[in-house]
């Protein structure tokens, strides 16, 4: 049985956005155990060429979650993440490229959670991904004391 039923998938895609559902039937799916959760990967010219699963992770994940990490991997290519990737790569600026992938991580997870209607509670209970609030934890600015502002 494949990891992924890709029609209903496709279906349910489609109602956030067709983006969505053209990414959809364009990736490439690889399942891989040389990575802990799902990412995309890119061609040299900053092109999403294949989409891998660990499918551990993938069958730990309610359905809801499994849309939420599809629609992650989707905006990663929508805003061109591979080639701004890229870009750093090729200054050979990898040290900054761990800290661009955690700010198009939080970028993503915002736009999931805002524009698509996922609740941050039922997709990460726990808090692992990234977020505001667990990428800056303790440099959270406090409500100003200033009467006047």
């Amino acid at each position: 049985m494949p990891l992924i039923d890709k029609e209903q998938v496709g279906r349910d895609l489609e109602k956030f956005s067709e983006v969505f559902y053209h990414f959809w039937n364009f990736v490439n799916i690889q399942e891989t155990t040389s990575i802990p959760t799902a990412a995309v990967s890119f061609d040299r010219k900053g092109r999403c060429i294949v989409l891998s699963i660990n499918p551990e992770f993938w069958e730990s994940l309610s359905y809801r979650k499994q849309l939420f990490v599809i629609l992650h991997e989707g905006l990663h290519i929508a805003l061109r993440h591979g080639v701004k990737s890229l870009a750093l790569i090729k200054a050979n600026r990898r040290s900054e490229l761990k800290i661009a992938n955690v700010a198009m991580d939080l970028c993503v997870n915002r736009i999931i959670t805002t524009a698509f209607g996922f609740d941050r509670a039922e997709i990460d209970p726990k808090s692992e991904y990234c977020w505001v609030d667990t990428v800056f934890k303790g440099l959270q600015p406090q409500p100003s004391q200033d009467k006047y502002f």
